[in-house]
């Protein structure tokens, strides 16, 4: 290379009809070390390209990371003469793929990626440049990145609750497949079965969805486990509460308590008024009362005379 300046596809520095890309899937020889990242679909990867801060001006300063796609060798993002420059950017990495301006001058290009797809994995080669014509490469380094499509961990939500039985739900998304999906009882590791799955298909994704109804008698702690080809996730133990016996039973005997008394308490107040009443009356109530075959005429003791006559 003699420090001199190869060509990088899609740059306007020179015209020599080259990439900085090999043929070859693998780093190319003699360039600086690669890494190897893994990212999940729909996530955010940072791609590492450091070097001391250069001793150009930072107007003086070339950074271009590329990548090698079915279209051939793309731009994903690019510094030109010392700022961040989108004219050289892939339509599928803009908006996407972007590297910190004010990080520049300290020697940081780190590439930032974000919504990572399946589309993305590859290797990506930083070349960063400074000077004039001729321009001199100062560094370059790959990242070999893999993008896997795993879930994520489940989320339990409790969905219904009709007398014992209790409905959980449990959520997870990112996969690339349909998984399996099963319950577990965290105390003693017992199974409470698979419940009933359901799935949806997205472009890199599947969303996940499982249902599963349990009769309780006793509080339990439970977790959802999705199946993962690079290791299983497991959601956080869902607590259920299932109070005592005795707290049912006591709660049911206030309610009957407080049903009786809403009942009664309006015909005690009914008669306590109709006997306030009474007793408000001008002369006072005497009742007429006498036995079955009391001859006609006959005057039974204080039926129907004022007290005054008595």
């Amino acid at each position: 290379m003699g420090g001199q300046c190869l060509c990088v596809s899609d740059c306007s520095l020179v015209s020599c009809g080259t990439s900085y890309l090999s043929d070859s899937v693998s780093p190319p020889t003699g360039w600086a070390h690669s890494t190897f990242l893994v990212g999940r679909v729909g996530a955010k990867v940072e791609m590492p390209c450091q070097y001391p801060p250069p001793r150009a001006p930072v107007p003086h300063l070339y950074v271009y990371w590329q990548i090698r796609i079915s279209e051939g060798d793309v731009t994903a993002a690019a510094v030109v003469d010392g700022r961040v420059d989108e004219k050289f950017q892939h339509g599928g990495y803009r908006g996407r793929a972007w590297l910190d301006p004010i990080k520049l001058s300290e020697g940081d290009f780190t590439l930032h990626l974000s919504n990572v797809s399946r589309q993305d994995e590859g290797t990506y080669l930083c070349v960063v440049m400074s000077g004039t014509f001729p321009v001199v490469l100062l560094h370059n380094c790959t990242v070999q990145l893999r993008v896997v499509a795993e879930f994520t961990v489940p989320t339990v939500t409790t969905n219904m609750t009709h007398g014992g039985e209790v409905t959980l739900v449990c959520n997870s998304y990112g996969g690339s497949h349909k998984p399996r999906v099963w319950w577990r009882n965290s105390v003693d590791g017992s199974l409470l079965g698979s419940g009933r799955l359901n799935t949806e298909k997205h472009k890199d994704y599947v969303n996940v969805t499982s249902i599963v109804t349990v009769n309780v008698t006793q509080s339990l702690n439970i977790t959802c486990t999705v199946e993962n080809p690079q290791g299983n996730v497991t959601s956080l133990p869902y607590f259920l509460d299932i109070p005592p016996l005795n707290e049912y039973y006591a709660e049911g005997r206030s309610h009957v308590s407080e049903a009786v008394i809403g009942a009664t308490l309006p015909l005690l107040v009914l008669a306590l008024l109709a006997v306030g009443l009474c007793l408000a009356r001008k002369p006072l109530c005497v009742w007429r009362a006498g036995p079955k075959g009391n001859k006609e005429g006959t005057e039974l003791p204080l039926q129907g005379r004022y007290p005054e006559e008595i």
